[in-house]
């Protein structure tokens, strides 16, 4: 089972991006199933500068009732849909860690903080590289060292989300 995002072209026609190299031709049976249905819209939204980005059924129902104000035409209330997404934590876990200041420490966990505020959107996977490239691209403020070397325990790959929901950044822990 994969799951793809598909870009629509037509009633019949539809392209992905297969990723690896899988073997060809295709074979088997594919089953495409929309994650939306035709004439629906969803609308997943986030709170920037909260405590929590994850906006609260107030925060869903005060901006649902201002977007069906301009929802797009011929588009019926009960298709036009305002959800907040489900979070998804992602504790992180070192085992090693060098250097491991505290400041290094708290500069790890702002752009961590960065990453999961930036680079994350509702249904899409986290890739290690985008957490690893960001605990690697750290720069201690007070010493301006590097990161040289570093080993997690927990994430161990890529963090799979499904449709509306969005990884969020759980608990750090350092050695």
């Amino acid at each position: 089972l994969i799951d793809a995002r598909i870009l629509i072209i037509s009633d019949t026609v539809f392209c992905y991006i297969v990723e690896n190299s899988p073997t060809t031709p295709a074979t088997g049976t594919i089953l495409v199933a929309p994650s939306v249905p035709l004439g629906q819209v969803v609308v997943y939204f986030t709170r920037d500068n909260d405590a929590s980005i994850i906006p609260s059924p107030s925060e869903v129902a005060t901006l649902e009732t201002e977007l069906y104000t301009i929802k797009p035409a011929n588009t019926a209330d009960v298709d036009f849909i305002i959800r907040a997404p489900t979070p998804v934590s992602v504790p992180f876990t070192f085992t090693t860690l060098e250097p491991s200041t505290s400041t290094m420490q708290a500069a790890i966990t702002a752009n961590l903080e960065a990453l999961f505020q930036e680079g994350t959107s509702v249904g899409q996977d986290l890739k290690s590289f985008s957490y690893n490239s960001a605990i690697y691209q750290t720069i201690d403020p007070e010493t301006s060292d590097t990161v040289i070397n570093f080993v997690l325990s927990a994430p161990s790959g890529d963090v799979s989300v499904g449709a509306g929901e969005l990884p969020v950044l759980g608990g750090i822990t350092y050695p």
